[in-house]
């Protein structure tokens, strides 16, 4: 069986659900937050000029205490890395 991430996207699939619109992420990778690796966005919900919703964005930063928020708090990951034991 080839690696996983030699198969097309469209094969791939993962237990991870972007956090604000719920898609499953098929994708060989997504944007996660760089602080607790919880928070993951697809693709559309990532993009530059998409604004999150506050609902989604004041829940995601409830997780994280006084951690400032800045544009710089989302990494792109890739499936290989996102399934590693944490």
């Amino acid at each position: 069986m080839p690696p996983r991430l030699l198969l097309s996207g469209s094969q791939i699939s993962t237990h991870f659900r972007c956090d604000n619109c719920g898609i499953q992420l098929d994708e060989v990778s997504w944007m996660q937050c760089k602080h607790c690796k919880e928070f993951d966005l697809c693709g559309r919900c990532s993009a530059p000029g998409y604004k999150l919703p506050e609902s989604t964005f004041k829940a995601h930063q409830k997780m994280h205490g006084n951690i400032p928020f800045d544009q710089d708090y989302l990494t792109q990951i890739f499936v290989g890395d996102a399934e590693k034991p944490r």
